[in-house]
């Protein structure tokens, strides 16, 4: 069955982007233990004078994956004809 090849672009991006390769390349970089080493504790006075239950903290390697995927963008190059 022939696919278009926007079909597998598409389908090689969502791979690009899944959690099982981003926790392999972050694995990989060491990213969570370098976020670890980070210190933390910081606090955001405007949650305090809302009165806004405080965030629950995340792992580092559960940090790493959300920073990761909040800056990953895998868009596709255009081939000129």
């Amino acid at each position: 069955m022939f696919q278009p090849p926007e079909y597998n672009i598409r389908t090689q991006a969502m791979v690009l982007q899944s959690r099982p390769v981003l926790e392999r390349a972050i694995g990989k970089l060491g990213a969570a233990e370098k976020l670890a080493a980070k210190p933390s504790g910081l606090v955001i006075p405007w949650r305090k004078w809302l009165r806004l239950p405080e965030a629950a903290p995340f792992s580092p390697h559960d940090q790493a994956i959300a920073d990761v995927e909040a800056g990953l963008k895998v868009l596709p190059k255009r081939v000129r004809e």
